[in-house]
Order: C-alpha cells, then structure tokens, then sequence
C-alpha cells in the first residue's frame, strides 16, 4: 500500500468513527486497516501485551479499533502500549516533566454488565504508579460519576 493509499484509509476509518457512520462501513475499513498492516506480523506477535511505535501517519491510527478476522478488536486480544518514536521523544520528555508526577486515573467501574467490564483497565491504571507515583487510582466501586465529576 502507498503512503496515500495508507492516508486515505486512515482518513476513512477516523471520519467513520468521529461521523459516527454506519457500522458496517467502520468495520471493513477496520479489517481492511488490519490485514494489511497487522495480519503480515501476526505470526511474529508473542507474548500477552503489544508495544506499538507508530511512524508517520501512523501516530493518527486507532490500532486498538482495528478489527481482525476473527472478528475480535485488537485491544480484545492484547493489552496495547503506544511508544513514541525515537525522533519524537525529545519532545514528550519536556511535556512530561511538566506535568509533574500527580495523576487521577479511573479504571473499570464496578457494572453488573460483564459486556462493559474493561479486561485489562485495573491492571493499567494500577501501573500508571511507576510512571507518575503520586497516582490516586480509583477503580471498580470507587470509579463513580460523582467522583469523575
């Protein structure tokens, strides 16, 4: 796929979802996304977690919405992390340092749905604390609205 081929279809997934199109129309341009930039490396993905360093257009690519064909999300099969690239790095560790260590992160509010409980999310925001230690991590019954509010 070219480098326009690829805007293109970046361009079409990202207005499928912000437009809120048809959901048949999202996910082809979900599977088509992944089979040709996931489905190649498949064979090399090991392990229970998935570090993405995106290029290019690619910092614009919502990999976890991509669809595989078995029909499940990537962000359903494995717990993903975004990496920076290493041109851009310079530029994030300035930000980063002034934000400070202090984070709220919520994580999976307690729902008697199990369809909307998050696998991975407590897991995430439990580890957001080696990142920024003065982390107030809120989870399950202590992730309410009042609370985000």
């Amino acid at each position: 796929m070219t480098r326009s081929e690829l805007v293109g279809r970046l361009e079409a997934l990202r207005a499928a979802i912000s437009e809120r199109k048809p959901i048949k129309e999202y996910q082809a341009l979900a599977r088509e996304l992944y089979k040709q930039l996931l489905a190649p490396a498949e064979s090399f993905i090991q392990g229970k977690e998935l570090v993405i360093v995106p290029h290019d257009v690619l910092h614009n690519l919502p990999f976890h919405a991509l669809i595989g064909a078995d029909g499940r999300y990537l962000i359903e099969k494995y717990p993903i992390e975004y990496l920076s690239s290493a041109s851009v790095m310079q530029f994030t560790r300035g930000k980063r340092r002034a934000l400070g260590n202090k984070l709220l992160a919520f994580g999976n509010p307690a729902s008697a749905d199990s369809v909307k409980q998050l696998k991975f999310a407590e897991q995430e925001t439990a580890e957001l604390k080696t990142l920024f230690p003065a982390t107030t991590v809120l989870q399950r019954t202590e992730a309410t609205k009042p609370k985000v509010k």
